[in-house]
């Protein structure tokens, strides 16, 4: 355990420095996150939607981490602009991470269905690291660290009934940390998303959707995520992904209602972390505020 704890606050400060890992919480269910991922998400689903995510992280290690993210976001009576709130936290050992967000989009009617939307997001991060977790020598205890920052984040979305492109920077801005603690100046960096998908209708029962995440960060290798989905009778969807060389990943959403959708998703590890635990696991919760809604009712697959 305590081993473990130190490990953790190795691993967290190296990816605030020199940066060999992704400093952001990742989601295989992405496809249903993008909210958290891209400002100008929102309003895109046309009537008040509320997202919740829980993941667990490498199970069976102590201090593992553990990420929970909630989004709420609609279109004002003038459907060209959205606004939404988004929030999550992400703990890692004796560190821990807070991000609170407020959201604006405006959309371009491109063709007779698709729209151009750009975004902008801000709001607070707050890191708190407790050193008393961590089981120190008393000699070696260091002060607890809390420390609040601001975000600013920008974000592109082009959509239609059948695809999506997106690209964003949740967090434009870089900021200093721990810089009285360790020895080196650590950072959180700017992290870069594109996002895509397609529908591909096989029947009148069956659809098809492949999806990509790209993510890239300062000083850290390039990173991607792919899944393919199958969508039967607009109720239960099935899939895979693949997170390159990290994990494999399988994917179900069941619609429960028109308005209610929960997902699960199991991540068995690949990478080198497989070497201490297997597995990693994820639920997620959408429900859409049915009341005003402007189009005829389809289930969202993005």
């Amino acid at each position: 355990m305590k081993r473990f704890i130190f490990l953790c606050i190795g691993i967290y400060c190296c990816s605030l420095s020199s940066v060999k890992a992704q400093q952001e919480p990742q989601f295989t269910q992405y496809m249903y996150n993008m909210f958290i991922l891209n400002p100008a998400y929102a309003g895109s689903n046309n009537v008040l939607t509320a997202v919740a995510f829980y993941r667990s992280q490498w199970q069976g290690i102590p201090g593992a981490p553990r990420t929970l993210s909630f989004s709420l976001d609609k279109p004002l009576y003038n459907e060209n602009i959205g606004i939404g709130f988004s929030a999550y936290s992400d703990q890692i050992g004796p560190t821990s991470e807070l991000y609170a967000n407020a959201s604006f989009s405006y959309s371009i009617q491109t063709g007779y269905d698709s729209e151009l939307k750009f975004g902008l997001r801000a709001g607070i991060h707050n890191l708190t690291v407790d050193f008393s977790k961590a089981n120190f020598d008393p000699e070696l205890l260091i002060e607890n660290f809390n420390h609040f920052a601001p975000t600013i984040g920008f974000g592109m979305f082009w959509y239609s009934n059948n695809w999506y492109v997106g690209a964003s920077v949740p967090n434009i801005l870089e900021t200093k940390y721990l810089n009285n603690i360790s020895k080196s100046e650590a950072s959180k960096k700017p992290h870069y998303y594109i996002t895509g998908g397609y529908i591909f209708q096989l029947n009148d029962d069956l659809k098809f959707k492949p999806t990509a995440l790209l993510k890239a960060v300062g000083g850290a290798p390039f990173s991607f995520d792919i899944s393919a989905n199958i969508m039967m009778h607009d109720k239960i969807t099935l899939g895979l992904a693949y997170r390159n060389e990290e994990s494999i990943a399988a994917l179900s959403s069941f619609q429960i209602t028109p308005q209610l959708n929960i997902g699960y998703s199991f991540d068995y590890n690949i990478g080198e972390v497989s070497e201490i635990s297997l597995y990693s696991h994820e639920f997620m919760m959408r429900y859409e505020f049915n009341y005003g809604r402007t189009r005829s009712y389809s289930p969202r697959f993005f």
